[in-house]
């Protein structure tokens, strides 16, 4: 039977190599005081269990993982990412679906962890003697391990109130800032899967859209959160402007998709300051509608920008391009029977092109 999460090995197979715990605790220890950080319950037996399939391998479905450890598949991710920054797991994409893992194991025990480890043993093999000491009351007695007496234990200094008023301060892990390139891949595989990253965010991972929304909460940049009856115009009074960095660039990643351009995460902070400005500049309604416009007219917006239009694609900056703003801003200020017009002078240039 091929060891899974579901159905860990009770001993190792022939090709595995058994790892002694001691070298499992002493890596994770190493790795953690390096990095100067903490880490997780579910990274530690995530790497475990792992250490238990072996150095590498196939690396088993996360709902499997997830069950087996008895937690959410997201801690699985967040555990997946802590391991990746302490050094100890890499992936390696093998072909479709599939995954392989490889974990770091330190097989040099130094010598203050061999001590440890030692004393540790011998510590449980010698005789618990009870003593009474002359200056400590019967009912108080002290545990005496061999010889030697337990020192009791120190207080534990006490951290000063928080003046009234004050809020005390909570240091934040910082999250990671960048996919681990396995899961990157599949969300800029298509634009309806970019869809469920903008919307959801990485928990949306190979989920089909129902089942991500009845299950998932919606991210900040989920345009369609107030279900619009018709999401071709899913504009709300409701959104901000984090509504319309989602539904912006998930239109770039539809025209990109359709010119044979590949999707790319967006640069939160630089998008970001252009939906801001554009706020600053119209109404939220206006700002759809020129939103709107640029990411269904862009084609139109590079025939009429002549030679230069060629080299314009849609990106972060494409809000705030002086040239695709002023033909935006003249087809909105032309009526329907106008832009029939200009879409007939596009389609019969490229024709003309095509078949010279």
């Amino acid at each position: 039977m091929t060891p899974t999460a579901e159905n860990p090995p009770s001993q190792p197979s022939p090709a595995t190599k058994q790892i002694p715990y001691p070298r499992l605790l002493t890596t994770l220890a190493k790795a953690v005081e390096d990095q100067g950080d903490q880490i997780s319950y579910t990274a530690v037996m995530l790497y475990m269990l792992l250490a238990e399939l072996g150095e590498e391998g196939v690396y088993p479905p996360q709902p499997q993982i997830a069950k087996f450890l008895s937690v959410a598949r997201s801690n699985i991710w967040r555990a997946e990412q802590a391991l990746i920054k302490l050094g100890l797991l890499t992936f390696i994409p093998d072909g479709n679906r599939t995954k392989r893992y490889a974990i770091v194991i330190n097989h040099e025990v130094t010598r203050p962890h061999h001590n440890f480890w030692r004393d540790s043993v011998n510590l449980q093999t010698r005789p618990i003697v009870v003593k009474d000491l002359p200056d400590r009351s019967p009912s108080e007695p002290q545990v005496v391990v061999g010889d030697e007496p337990v020192p009791a234990e120190p207080e534990l200094p006490v951290a000063p109130p928080t003046p009234a008023g004050e809020t005390p301060k909570v240091k934040e892990k910082p999250k990671p800032t960048r996919l681990d390139p396995y899961y990157a891949q599949w969300f800029l595989a298509s634009p309806d899967n970019m869809a469920l990253y903008l919307r959801f965010g990485v928990e949306a991972f190979e989920k089909p859209r129902a089942d991500a929304e009845a299950t998932l909460k919606s991210k900040g940049t989920d345009w369609l959160e107030f279900k619009p009856a018709n999401e071709t115009y899913p504009y709300d009074q409701k959104w901000n402007h984090n509504h319309f960095m989602g539904y912006f660039w998930q239109g770039v990643c539809r025209w990109r998709a359709a010119h044979n351009i590949p999707l790319t995460f967006p640069q939160w902070g630089r998008l970001a300051g252009d939906i801001k400005n554009l706020l600053a500049t119209m109404t939220p309604s206006q700002a759809n509608q020129y939103v709107f416009c640029v990411i269904t007219y862009f084609d139109l917006v590079r025939f009429r920008a002549g030679k230069i239009g060629e080299s314009l694609i849609l990106d972060e900056a494409s809000l705030n391009h002086k040239i695709i703003r002023d033909q935006i801003l003249l087809i909105i200020s032309h009526g329907e029977h106008w832009l029939q017009e200009e879409y007939a002078k596009m389609n019969e240039a490229l024709s003309g092109a095509s078949h010279g």
